[in-house]
């Protein structure tokens, strides 16, 4: 058998940024102490969804 054709792909997941903080949160948040930020990682994941026809 082969593919003869796809009929359909579809995706789901991946990388959704942070919400933005309200306005009010930004400037108390500016008044704190600064917080350090350390070089990591962020994770994703995806999923790929493929329907076809075999002849």
């Amino acid at each position: 058998m082969r593919v003869h054709r796809v009929i359909s792909i579809s995706e789901g997941g991946g990388y959704s940024p942070p919400m933005p903080m309200p306005v009010y949160a930004r400037m108390a948040a500016a008044e704190a102490a600064p917080t350090p930020v350390a070089p990591g990682e962020i994770r994703t994941s995806v999923s790929v969804s493929v329907t076809y026809e075999l002849r």
